[in-house]
């Protein structure tokens, strides 16, 4: 199991690689929303969905709205900021006050996973404004840079986690949710992420956006710190989501890894906030 988790995580580096730096802007575009589509392939499997064309038609709704986002902000010809700012801001704490509500309050949380209806309208909600960051980020002059410090963030609190969970774990984070997550894990998250990113801001300055935009040091870790955070939120809540499906993993298209929401979980929350936050430094 770990040699596969190895290789494919090898695979989707190099992949992602290939997107970032090979490919021209429209097929890079389309690239991510490809990647969206499995994972909402993979969210109606876990809502509960049997036929196989509520399933399709789920999707064909998020591409027609994909599409109409598209248009709607320009991104083709002058990006509409002032649009995918706001859109943000409004978005982001009301998926932020649901994802709370179903954590604190049970009997929410299962009025909300045993609803097809409530997941069919969460999900294209959550997918839409993830599809809002990403051409936020994309249609800057850095917006490769951009895109790849913000993964690098959330990846780097999944290894840490992982890293730190493994040797030291002890104390369980979140039982009830997921129980191989502990607290060590949760301070190996934010630890690892801090700690690397501040050392490419000091020593290679033009790998880091950040850079650019002025900020020092507290600017720095206030930016970074809510981005991990909600990562971490993000995985828990899709943990959440797949233990009351009753399911382990949302798929097995990644070997070792399960599915490709297995795998943005922790992008689907953080990278509208990440997006929000960097932008307002940016364009500051």
């Amino acid at each position: 199991m770990l040699i596969y988790r190895i290789i494919t995580a090898a695979l989707l580096v190099l992949a992602l690689g290939v997107l970032l730096v090979g490919l021209p802007k429209p097929l890079f575009v389309s690239s991510l929303l490809s990647i969206i589509l499995v994972a909402t392939w993979e969210w109606v499997n876990l809502s509960g969905y049997k036929a196989t064309s509520s399933k399709i038609a789920f999707m064909g709704v998020f591409l027609i709205m994909a599409f109409c986002i598209f248009i709607w902000l320009d991104f083709s010809e002058s990006f509409n900021y002032g649009r995918a700012l706001v859109s943000l801001y409004w978005t982001v704490p009301i998926l932020g006050v649901f994802v709370f509500v179903t954590f604190r309050n049970s009997e929410f949380r299962n009025t909300i996973f045993r609803s097809d209806t409530c997941l069919t309208i969460f999900g294209m909600l959550l997918f839409c404004v993830l599809w809002i960051s990403i051409l936020l980020i994309s249609s800057h002059e850095s917006g490769r840079s951009l895109l790849l410090f913000g993964i690098s963030i959330v990846v780097l609190s999944d290894v840490g986690g992982y890293i730190f969970g493994k040797l030291f774990g002890r104390n369980k984070l979140a039982p009830e949710i997921s129980p191989g997550k502990t607290w060590e894990g949760f301070l190996g998250s934010v630890i690892l992420p801090l700690s690397a990113l501040l050392f490419v801001n000091n020593t290679l300055p033009i790998l880091d956006p950040l850079y650019y935009a002025g900020a020092g040091i507290v600017t720095f870790i206030f930016t970074l710190l809510p981005v991990i955070l909600i990562s971490i939120t993000g995985d828990l809540f899709i943990s959440l989501f797949k233990r009351a499906s009753g399911t382990k993993d949302s798929g097995d298209i990644l070997p070792g890894h399960g599915g490709m929401l297995d795998r943005i979980d922790g992008l689907l929350l953080a990278f509208p906030v990440y997006a929000a936050i960097i932008f307002s430094l940016v364009m500051s």
